[in-house]
């Protein structure tokens, strides 16, 4: 069985911080998002999978 050699002299970059208070940027913005003010602004409504895929091309999306 090959054994995995990971550098184990090497410490962690001093400058980059790591944890829970920087896990994802941006979240300092969105601490002032309401999901029901979100939720009750927005409209659902049925539609065919020709008029998905028309909505996907014009903004961009190429489907698999």
């Amino acid at each position: 069985m090959a054994s995995l050699n990971r550098n184990q002299g090497a410490s962690p970059s001093a400058g980059v911080p790591a944890g829970w208070e920087t896990s994802r940027a941006g979240d300092a913005e969105l601490s002032n998002f309401d999901l029901r003010d979100a939720l009750a602004d927005m409209t659902v409504r049925e539609t065919s999978f020709s008029e998905f895929l028309a909505a996907l091309r014009q903004n961009g999306q190429r489907p698999a």
